[in-house]
């Protein structure tokens, strides 16, 4: 497999024009990655038509190394739509040519992003599995920055399962590592003393929710994303322990500033609830109704996850307080709506990972028939050769013989003369 040795550029209308060139194979294959790579946020259907020719050419020169990156850019695409049956098709292929290829990192990679995908449907025993064993991988591999990742991944499931032990010595461990590994890295300091955080909210200790929150606010250049979730975190936790006067302070700070930037749909539709929750606790049934439909309204709008339901719950929660029984929404039926749906989709998961290995096996099976008769034409060409061998062998014998034979009679008649 020959490697493209052209430099190329970062501009996708010169990578477009490289393609109307003479272009070796393997350099069209680059020229496709790039593109697709540049395309995957803003165009992600011209991604998916790159990533098209890149498998159609990887597979003709056979560059596995390629297809399988080509195959993860494509999951990781998928993702931004929530397609998690072609997100789930797409990771276990690369997944599986990584192994092919002893590519043991990105192995790892596609383990973790398998992992994610149930984290994303709430399956969070699920999504262990996969974890860990991506996590095994990289600290066998002395991939820290990615170990760390996953230990903390790891601990999210654990929280959302409310084991709280098990949760805190990974969150702890992923600190502890962070710190010897990496202590100026801000980025992801921030986001570990948040899980922290939100680990001790969970479980009522909002005094240390608030301190971990603290750590995180006291490192340098973190980003104004970054911030903003805190200061509704800090808010979070100062309600829930009934000081709203604190409480509210934070949440101004971070709606002022969430009105500043771009923030991610979830966080958004996580601080809605956060503020609902602020007049709620607070016995301000009418402005957490306001706040909370505005949340509804805003769900389903951007298709926001599983905080939709918080949403609901909250909502129902103040409708309860101030409206008769046949005005409420009916939280519980959309709930059970809801987690039919997440059911179907684990069952349809599982089954394409089910589906996928049985292939595997098939297709590996079928590769040692291959093998195994390819051998055996082998050995009985071998065989064959051998067998002509020796008729030639006994044949130029039988000549011989024949030929000594036929001298010694001849000798016997002249002595008989004689």
């Amino acid at each position: 497999m020959a490697k493209s040795t052209l430099a190329l550029p970062d501009d996708p209308a010169q990578l477009k024009c490289l393609l109307q060139t003479n272009l070796d194979d393997e350099t069209k294959l680059q020229v496709h990655y790039q593109l697709a790579r540049k395309y995957r946020n803003e165009n992600p259907d011209l991604a998916h038509y790159h990533l098209d020719q890149v498998e159609v050419i990887a597979q003709k020169v056979d560059n596995k190394p390629l297809l399988g990156k080509a195959l993860s850019l494509r999951g990781k695409i998928y993702r931004q739509k929530r397609d998690y049956v072609n997100i789930l098709n797409a990771t276990l292929k690369a997944k599986s040519i990584f192994k092919q290829t002893q590519d043991t990192l990105r192995s790892a990679d596609e383990l973790n992003n398998i992992g994610v995908i149930f984290m994303d449907i709430g399956n969070y025993y699920k999504a262990l599995d996969y974890l860990i064993q991506a996590a095994e991988i990289y600290e066998g591999q002395n991939d820290i920055k990615f170990y760390i990742r996953t230990k903390t991944n790891i601990s999210i499931c654990y929280i959302e399962n409310k084991q709280w032990e098990l949760a805190r010595k990974h969150i702890n461990s992923a600190i502890d590592k962070q710190l010897s590994f990496d202590k100026k890295d801000s980025q992801m300091l921030v986001w570990l003393y948040t899980v922290a955080g939100n680990l001790e909210y969970y479980e009522g200790a909002f005094d240390k929710a608030v301190d971990n929150y603290k750590k995180a606010f006291s490192l340098e250049g973190i980003s104004d994303d970054a911030k903003a979730g805190l200061y509704f975190n800090m808010a979070n936790a100062f309600q829930n322990d009934q000081n709203f006067a604190e409480a509210e302070k934070w949440l101004m700070e971070g709606k002022e500033l969430q009105e500043a930037i771009l923030m991610r749909e979830e966080s958004i539709l996580k601080h809605y609830n956060i503020e609902g929750e602020f007049y709620q606790l607070q016995g301000q049934h009418d402005k957490a109704i306001k706040v909370l439909n505005e949340a509804i309204h805003y769900a389903t709008k951007v298709c926001a996850n599983k905080d939709v339901t918080n949403s609901l719950q909250l909502l129902s929660k103040s409708q309860m307080a101030i409206l008769p029984d046949s005005l409420r929404i009916s939280v519980e039926a959309y709930q059970r709506v809801e987690e039919e749906c997440r059911q179907q989709l684990n069952l349809l998961l599982e089954k394409e990972i089910d589906d996928f290995v049985k292939e595997e096996k098939r297709e590996r099976k079928a590769q040692k028939q291959e093998a195994f008769v390819d051998q055996l034409g082998t050995s009985v060409g071998v065989l064959i050769l051998v067998l002509i061998g020796i008729s030639i062998t006994l044949n130029r014998k039988r000549l011989v013989y024949k030929r000594d034979h036929y001298k010694l009679n001849k000798i016997r008649r002249v002595l008989n003369d004689d």
